[in-house]
């Protein structure tokens, strides 16, 4: 889950920056909305399915939420 979620988020992510020009400042606002409904839909998960995660998926789940908060919050400043 974790892996297909991050490739989503690069592909956003990248075609956002690749394309300034088309989408201005709402290329902003669609990579801080799709960080957000990931790190919102990932700590969801997380909670839900925490008996059936091993402990290294909890950690990695766990880290990516908080690295893409602070990459949402880079993006806000």
């Amino acid at each position: 889950m974790l892996k297909w979620v991050s490739y989503l988020l690069v592909i956003i992510i990248v075609a956002c920056m690749l394309t300034p020009h088309i989408l201005g400042s709402l290329g902003s606002g669609i990579i801080v909305g799709s960080l957000l409904t990931a790190s919102l839909g990932l700590l969801i998960y997380l909670v839900v399915r925490w008996e059936s995660l091993s402990v290294p998926q909890r950690w990695g789940i766990s880290l990516s939420i908080i690295v893409w908060l602070a990459l949402m919050y880079s993006f806000i400043r």
